[in-house]
């Protein structure tokens, strides 16, 4: 599953998710956050490194996922789902 979320706050905002038992058991997620804390910083030609892409993983366990957003952000959740 592929979530898309974005949070136009400038707090933090925690979530949880419930896949009603469909997260593969054991499985690892992966998340793509774009960020600043200057919520109106952009790229440019002279400065295309500001705004970056943030990799990572993270575990998955149970029918929930608790998680919490970046503020000022646009988050990409990917989640293996079990074939239930």
């Amino acid at each position: 599953m592929i979530l898309k979320v974005v949070n136009p706050t400038p707090v933090r905002v925690p979530a949880t998710l419930n896949f009603n038992g469909r997260i593969a058991s054991q499985a690892k997620g992966r998340v793509v956050t774009l960020s600043h804390a200057d919520p109106h910083a952009e790229n440019s030609l002279d400065h295309p490194d500001v705004v970056v892409p943030v990799e990572a993983e993270f575990a998955l366990a149970g029918p929930r996922l608790t998680y919490t957003f970046a503020p000022d952000s646009f988050t990409i959740l990917r989640i293996p789902l079990s074939a239930k």
